[in-house]
């Protein structure tokens, strides 16, 4: 008896030290941008904590159940990389030009891993927490980036190496710049509660600090969010009140009567908009009847000037072809599912609207198949999952949907 309770004693320090680890890999993924800041030679420490926490969980939850709907599309998931890889061998890509497509999108197998560290609204609520508190961090770096540079414009010149590695992108001769872990202070602004005075002033703070970076995309991943969670309120005959509504339309209102000024003030953006449309051309007329379906394969960019393309679903479409955007649409069904279901109104919608924001981002920059994007993806699924069966029933959560 005593044998068995220092075990458990060892398992609950063990759960402990991995929430910790938990919370650490998320500051990781919400501050340090595209997790190429800190890496030795090609291996990041981005790539390190996947690997570990990969490992760990499957050797300390062995035991436990898989939720079935999240093995499925894992595993689907798998056999799509698998069969893009096949394809773009087929074609005469590298293993290192396969590998590096592959690389950034395994992001959506830690669905399992972090499917047994998010069980409780108290994992929901920390998770929440470690978002706005990095959005903060994040925010108050830029402003004073911003006042520093009011009094010594040579510290631009320390951007220069994350220019270099394109984690950050100067708009015209500065100060203005975007970073890609600006993406989570978006995401954060969905989770700020307004209730009291201190919330709404990091609301305000957070609002101009999208508005600073001159940054297109991110102010229409909010917009378009609560449009769009506007009118599914509608559509399903939600009970919505006439303030909801009011807000809903104002927001549409005023994003139709201050988007000219707002392109004014972020300059022309006529040679970014023209590369976009190259590579929408380009990919159109490399498609052929069997691509259009199954893709041209990863590490195969045959007819385009680049790599990678902005446009996110363009860049699924050249490489996995039709069947790809399938998938990678399925997390927005699933999470759209739960939310439909929700006649309770228990549901947190915010993680709704992130999932929304990271979709309608990805017209314009590529979120959806980066660790960015997929990790607010994969909390998202998670977390409406647990607060759909929490409300249902206090028993451990389901295995099928």
């Amino acid at each position: 008896m005593e044998h068995f309770s220092s075990i458990q004693i060892s398992r609950n320090k063990t759960e402990k030290l991995i929430s910790v680890y938990f919370i650490f890999i998320l500051l990781e993924l919400f501050i340090l941008g595209s997790g190429q800041i800190i890496k030795f030679h090609s291996l990041t420490l981005r790539m390190v904590n996947f690997v570990l926490l990969n490992i760990f969980c499957l050797v300390l939850f062995k035991k436990e159940i898989i939720n079935r709907t999240y093995l499925i599309m894992v595993y689907i998931y798998i056999c799509s990389l698998i069969f893009s890889s096949i394809i773009g061998f087929l074609n005469g890509a590298t293993i290192a030009s396969v590998f590096n497509d592959v690389k950034p999108l395994l992001f959506f197998i830690y669905l399992i891993p972090f499917s047994f560290l998010i069980k409780t609204e108290k994992d929901i609520k920390l998770i929440i927490k470690v978002v706005r508190v990095s959005a903060i961090i994040l925010t108050l770096l830029y402003f004073l980036y911003l006042l520093v540079y009011l009094f010594n414009p040579i510290i631009i010149f320390v951007l220069a190496p994350f220019q270099d590695s394109g984690e950050i992108f100067i708009r015209g001769n500065g100060p203005y710049f975007f970073y890609k872990g600006f993406f989570f202070i978006m995401i954060a602004i969905f989770f700020i509660n307004k209730k009291t005075l201190l919330e709404r002033i990091v609301l305000l703070l957070l609002s101009i600090a999208i508005f600073l970076t001159l940054t297109r995309g991110l102010l229409l991943g909010i917009i378009g969010s609560f449009i769009i969670m506007g009118l599914i309120h509608l559509s399903f005959d939600f009970k919505i009140s006439i303030k909801q509504l009011f807000l809903v339309g104002t927001i549409f209102i005023l994003f139709i009567l201050l988007l000219p000024s707002f392109m004014n003030v972020v300059g022309d953006k006529s040679a970014s908009d023209s590369v976009r449309l190259l590579f929408i051309s380009q990919v159109n007329e490399a498609i052929t009847p069997f691509s259009l379906i199954f893709g041209h394969g990863f590490g195969v960019f045959e007819g385009l000037t680049r790599e990678h393309i902005e446009i996110s679903y363009y860049e699924i479409l050249h490489k996995q072809g039709l069947i790809g955007l399938l998938i990678w649409f399925a997390p927005l069904v699933y999470c759209f599912k739960k939310i439909s279901k929700d006649n309770t109104k228990i549901l947190d919608k915010r993680f709704f609207l992130a999932v929304l924001s990271v979709y309608i981002i990805s017209l314009t920059n590529p979120f959806i198949n980066n660790p960015l994007g997929l990790s607010i993806i994969v909390i998202s699924m998670i977390s409406m999952n647990v607060l759909f069966y929490g409300h249902k029933a206090e028993t451990a959560l389901p295995v099928a949907i």
